[in-house]
């Protein structure tokens, strides 16, 4: 009797762990050089990017209907492929400055974060992010971009070939 209610009870703990696990959005929907892209992850970019979107689109003349599947389907692929090409930047950069890699990210944003004044305001209005959350979705990976880029051009190559 008692191995029928510990089995029930396993079962039962393991059911809501995948749930929640689930649910939040833990599991993986893509896989970059041995890292997982989650899926919570790709939805948070993705709600920021349709945010973008909706906003930069109501002031054009002619909007486009962001409701429909093929828009966003087209937005879902540009996300995904946004989150892996940061993941490779991340990961090449990483190799590349060794140890030194956080702090010369953090010395770029400083310089970015000193140069924009209204920098909080505008997060808010078109990404419809925190300064926090849009520093860690955007101007993390544009100071990895950058870097990258140029040792790339001392390379004399370029990112778009790299990638």
């Amino acid at each position: 009797m008692s191995k029928n209610i510990l089995l029930f009870l396993t079962v039962i703990f393991f059911g809501l762990g995948a749930y929640y696990f689930i649910h939040l959005g833990h599991y993986p929907i893509a896989l970059v050089n041995g890292k997982f892209i989650a899926a919570g992850a790709f939805n948070e970019e993705y709600a920021a990017v349709l945010q973008y979107y909706q906003r930069t689109m109501a002031q054009q003349k002619t909007p486009v209907d962001l409701r429909s599947p093929e828009v966003q389907k087209e937005l879902r692929r540009a996300t995904l492929n946004d989150l892996i090409d940061k993941s490779l930047i991340n990961a090449e950069l990483k190799r590349r400055e060794g140890g030194d890699f956080e702090e010369v990210v953090e010395n770029r944003l400083r310089s970015v974060a000193a140069a924009a004044k209204n920098l909080t305001e505008a997060a808010k209005l078109l990404y419809g992010l925190e300064f926090n959350d849009f520093m860690a979705m955007v101007l993390v990976h544009e100071a990895e971009k950058e870097l990258l880029e140029g040792q790339l051009f001392l390379e004399q190559r370029k990112l778009s070939d790299w990638l």
